[in-house]
């Protein structure tokens, strides 16, 4: 069968061997996901979910129903982490580091099932090592719980697809696991469900009859029904999730700079793409081609999947006159299919390249220090000067000292220091910086201190916006020297800098 196909020869048991290269990953992907660790993205997306969780398991009036207070598929695992480590900004970054470890795991078996151990463990390296991932591994975002839904959904669903036929206790159990996981990956993100007509059509074509297909589609729709009735009894919405998601998301602006042309849903691909997704698309577009023409198992289920993902990503459509599409044109909606586009790459690569690609994986000290050496390399790479638009990836190695984690201590101290002091905390022409502040940093019960009200004010053509109660705010402003000191919360990349207020970079025409 081919999921027992083995590419490579091993001196150890299946076990030992899997055990091993799973370490080997993990480990990895740990370094990776540290090192490359960003800081907490100024929102409102991610401080929404972080303070939903705080609200749901704390004290305190829950937010507003919103597309995004609603994603329980992201906010109830979000507040198990706060229960078991508490609500500390660092506890944060835990979240999506632990989905990227899982997905790690989930991956290697999903590519070990398919294709062998070596095609997984390599394209385990790509996968963890992509540098839209180190975004994607750092924050609490749809993103990384649907990667970790969606690679659930897909091992269950192609360990049914090998094993199904024999009606056992596990096969109906990985069969109804897929389908709860799937509609977990719907709870982060709707646009999940794109992989759904493909998972459909592969259950049709595997079992040459309907009734897997059918039962598949009714109990994932049985699912939603439940939801349904839940929220109209909760809220009053005849329409429930959709409803509020409706109120929201769908009445947006982010489509008003976008193509309104049948032909402009292309440009998701050319001038909205970045270029290393070019680079990846392509790679992914020929090997899926050679792939299909040597007629290699599992590439036809793989291929049916990305189609039906990327068919429905081009050309869902909110309104037809004039066209506009359902998602923004953004880099990080690939993110969902970039697990088993890693595997089809590497998998090619794998069959024109066998000996010089994987080498022998029955060494342990091969692996280690292949990894190690990645590791390596990349730590050089970093060190040395790069462009800004390559940089705003991570943090340089000669600039350790602003990492994340190191930041995110000092900006504790700088709040306590501006609370003893009475020292106003504000940012300038954009409220999104102190709101990220103010419920990630400054909200911290155990202290006794609780996200407060934003306040704003006019200073000529600037708008300033500051925590309510810290600070005399329009006093500092009577001062015309500038010489108030302040606590200043920047967005790009977010940062708080204890300053005088002439310091402030949006505020130099009016203290020049």
């Amino acid at each position: 069968m081919p999921g027992n196909m083995s590419l490579e020869k091993s001196s150890f048991s299946d076990k030992q061997t899997d055990r091993l290269l799973l370490a080997v990953l993990i480990a990895f992907t740990l370094f990776v996901r540290l090192y490359f660790l960003q800081m907490i993205n100024v929102g409102p997306d991610e401080i929404d979910y972080w303070f939903s969780a705080k609200r749901l398991i704390g004290p305190g009036v829950y937010p507003d129903l919103m597309h995004r207070t609603i994603r329980w598929a992201i906010i109830l695992p979000t507040a198990f982490f706060q229960l078991l480590l508490g609500t500390h900004p660092l506890v944060y970054y835990v979240v999506p580091v632990f989905n990227s470890l899982v997905q790690t795991v989930l991956l290697y078996l999903l590519g070990r099932h398919l294709f062998g151990r070596g095609v997984s463990f390599y394209a385990v390296l790509l996968f963890t090592a992509w540098p839209y991932m180190w975004r994607t591994g750092s924050q609490i975002r749809p993103a990384v719980f649907s990667l970790t839904y969606v690679l659930a959904a897909l091992c269950l669903l192609f360990f049914y697809l090998e094993h199904g036929q024999d009606d056992s206790r596990r096969s109906r159990l990985c069969f109804v696991g897929s389908v709860l996981s799937l509609f977990l990956a719907y709870e982060s993100k709707i646009t999940n469900l794109y992989f759904l007509p493909g998972i459909l059509i592969i259950l049709l074509l595997r079992h040459r009859r309907m009734g897997p297909a059918i039962r598949y589609g009714l109990y994932l729709l049985g699912l939603y029904v439940i939801e349904h009735i839940a929220y109209f009894l909760a809220v009053g919405d005849p329409l429930g999730r959709l409803g509020i998601i409706a109120k929201n998301h769908l009445a947006s602006s982010y489509a008003d700079k976008l193509p309104k042309s049948f032909w402009g849903l292309f440009e998701r691909y050319t001038i909205y793409l970045e270029f290393p997704w070019h680079l990846l698309l392509i790679a992914f577009v020929v090997a899926s081609i050679y792939l299909l023409a040597k007629k290699k198992p599992w590439i036809r289920e793989l291929t049916i999947l990305h189609a039906s993902f990327f068919f429905f990503l081009t050309f869902m459509v909110k309104s037809v006159k004039p066209i506009v599409p359902v998602e923004a044109f953004l880099d990080r909606y690939f993110i969902a299919c970039l697990p088993t586009m890693s595997l089809v790459i590497v998998y090619a690569l794998y069959e024109l390249l066998p000996l010089s690609i994987v080498g022998e994986l029955n060494r342990r000290g091969v692996l280690i220090s292949l990894t190690a050496g990645l590791s390596v390399v990349m730590l050089l790479i970093t060190a040395l000067p790069m462009p800004k638009s390559i940089e705003r990836f991570y943090t340089p190695l000669q600039q350790i000292h602003d990492h994340p984690i190191a930041k995110t201590f000092e900006f504790q101290h700088l709040i306590a220091s501006a609370i003893e002091e009475n020292i106003p905390i504000l940012s300038v022409d954009t409220r999104k910086p102190l709101d990220t502040a103010n419920r990630v940093f400054f909200d911290d019960p155990k202290k006794g201190r609780w996200a407060r009200p934003i306040g704003r004010m006019e200073i000529e053509d600037h708008v300033v916006y500051y925590l309510d109660g810290i600070g005399n705010v329009p006093f500092a402003f009577d001062v015309q020297e500038g010489n108030t000191n302040v606590l200043w919360c920047d967005r790009f990349n977010f940062d708080m800098t204890m300053l005088k207020l002439r310091e402030i970079p949006n505020l130099g025409d009016i203290y020049e």
